[in-house]
């Protein structure tokens, strides 16, 4: 009898041993799957930094574009202005010269 219930618990032990040998697997299993899926995720940051730091790069050059061509338009219209002036000025003096040319003419 005692043969008959150590038969029984040996059954019963193989049957844990091969459900934990089960579990095993499994949980190496995820944990290959969890390994890939980490792989893949550590690969997307490092391309999505590498993609951020050349639009950073991008958005840096653009501003020191759009500075220049800021200070290029000031500067043009300075020039302008000066011009402006310059052209009020002549007008005002050809103003001032007509009149005596006219009263030459009489």
């Amino acid at each position: 009898m005692r043969v008959k219930v150590l038969e029984t618990q040996l059954a019963k032990e193989k049957a844990r041993c091969k459900e934990f040998e089960e579990l095993l697997k499994l949980q190496l299993s995820m944990h290959d799957e969890q390994e890939g899926k980490k792989s893949k995720i550590e690969l997307e940051l490092k391309e999505t930094k590498a993609q951020v730091n050349r639009l950073e790069e991008l958005l840096a050059d653009e501003r020191a574009t759009r500075k220049e061509l800021e200070e290029r338009l000031k500067s043009e219209l300075s020039i302008r202005e000066e011009l402006e002036q310059k052209k009020s000025m002549i007008e005002l003096e050809l103003q001032k010269i007509k009149p005596q040319d006219e009263g030459m003419k009489d």
